[in-house]
């Protein structure tokens, strides 16, 4: 709730489907407000005005004061000059970052998304969500593979929802690595499941190559191999409608996700660096998705079939 800038009266925000706008309103439900110079009369503006005619043509001696304020208070009146309409003083910045249409941001109205340059627009029908969560899966690849589940409201990141994980599951894959890659797309699957027109986001680290690294040990490339045997997956379908992003892990420490903010947040996992490490990518895609939800959320949850058309 905030205040308008001309009269000081609590407004809020409501949907004005007769004009398809968003409007201002206060208390009274009105958009419109008196103007504060004539809220100090003794009464209503147009009672005050009869009074000051009966004055007038009270047959007693005129009064120049008193004709001037009728004269005065007649016009404004009349001409439509004694309210103005509510504007908020200070308003909060929306989470929610618009679609873009002919190079410009769309214009949000009660009946949808409005292109500012042309008559396309995306109406409500065509955005209405069909799942209500999100999942993300941070993935750790290696010989030994850490995994991460997280579940939270579609609203937290693509509306103005309190962010919060409802859901956090962990795990680790061992064995070889072709049958750590297919356990991780039958753990895509059956995330998918729960909520089963959306598939579940991906994040799995990418494999940063140090140039001074010269070790000939077959098992650092472990990383690179589950990762391309994944997109193998991909390709072949078997991700369901899963999306798969890759992720420097230089971003955790980039982006301050520590061990010590994983057990501020009650997420640390003690003895396994992979489940960390793969905590740690999720959140951090979580963040990224809530900053920029209409570029990079929607990499990782696109639409159709699961929202905006």
């Amino acid at each position: 709730m905030t205040e308008c800038r001309l009269c000081g009266d609590h407004l809020r925000e409501v949907a004005d489907h007769h004009i398809d706008e968003y409007v201002w309103v206060d208390s009274r439900h009105r958009t419109t407000g008196r103007d504060l110079d004539l809220r100090d009369l003794p009464m209503e503006p147009y009672a005050y005005l009869s009074w000051l005619g009966q004055q007038c043509t009270s047959g007693r001696a005129l009064d120049l004061r008193v004709a001037r304020e009728y004269s005065s208070l007649k016009v404004r009146l009349d001409s439509g000059m004694s309210f103005h309409q509510h504007r908020p003083g200070q308003v909060q910045p929306s989470r929610v970052r618009p679609p873009h249409h002919c190079r410009w941001p769309m214009w949000m109205r009660p009946s949808g998304w409005h292109c500012r340059q042309c008559p396309y627009w995306i109406g409500k029908r065509d955005w209405k969500v069909t799942t209500k969560h999100l999942h993300i899966m941070g993935i750790d690849p290696g010989h030994t593979t850490g995994w991460t589940r997280l579940t939270v409201p579609r609203y937290s990141i693509f509306g103005d929802e309190y962010p919060e994980i409802t859901e956090w599951d962990y795990g680790e894959f061992t064995g070889p690595l072709a049958r750590q890659a297919v356990e991780i797309a039958r753990l895509a699957r059956e995330t998918q499941g729960l909520d089963y027109k959306t598939g579940v986001a991906l994040v799995c680290e990418a494999w940063d190559q140090d140039p001074k690294f010269k070790s000939t040990d077959p098992e650092t490339l472990s990383p690179v191999r589950i990762g391309a045997q994944l997109e193998l997956l991909r390709e072949q379908g078997l991700l369901g409608d899963s999306t798969l992003h890759f992720q420097s892990r230089t971003l955790i420490h980039a982006t301050a996700v520590s061990d010590e903010r994983l057990k501020k947040l009650g997420m640390y996992v003690p003895g396994s660096d992979h489940i960390r490490d793969s905590t740690k990518h999720a959140i951090i895609g979580l963040r990224r998705a809530a900053e920029d939800p209409f570029t990079f959320g929607l990499a990782l949850w696109p639409y159709p079939p699961n929202g905006i058309a």
